[in-house]
C-alpha cells in the first residue's frame, strides 16, 4: 500500500476476503478478540499501513463455517467484522467500506467515512 499511496490521482484498494484471520496468533474461526486488542496487535507487528488518501472496498466477509472448526454464526461473523473494520479504520483511508456479498452493489456500501 506504500506505493499505491505515492501514486498521484485517485487511488482505491479492493480486498476479497472472508476476513478469517489464521494465523498462530490468532484464528477467528475459534475466536475472534476484541477490535483493539486486535489493532494493538496490528501495531505491535507494523501491519498497519498509512491508507490517506485510498478508498479501501473489503467483500467477502460470510456466516459459513469452515470444516472442522466450530459453527461460525452471525455473533461471530458481526465480530469479524468489527475487528477488521477497526483495524482498517486505524490505517487511516479516506473512505471504508466493507460488506459480506462480492457483487455490483459490495462497493456501494459505505461503513466509515473520515
Amino acid at each position: 500500500m506504500a506505493d499505491l499511496a505515492a501514486r498521484h490521482g485517485p487511488k482505491s484498494l479492493r480486498v476479497l476476503s472472508d476476513l478469517r484471520e489464521t494465523t498462530d496468533v490468532f484464528a477467528f474461526d475459534r475466536s475472534v478478540p476484541a477490535p483493539h486488542e486486535f489493532v494493538r496487535w496490528l501495531e505491535v507487528e507494523r501491519l498497519l499501513p498509512n491508507c490517506d488518501g485510498i478508498e479501501v472496498s473489503v467483500c467477502g466477509l460470510h456466516y459459513g463455517s469452515t470444516h472442522g472448526a466450530p459453527p461460525f454464526d452471525a455473533r461471530r461473523g458481526a465480530a469479524v467484522k468489527d475487528a477488521w473494520t477497526q483495524a482498517f479504520a486505524a490505517m487511516h483511508p479516506q473512505a471504508l467500506r466493507v460488506c459480506g456479498a462480492c457483487d455490483a452493489d459490495a462497493f456501494q456500501q459505505t461503513e466509515v467515512k473520515r
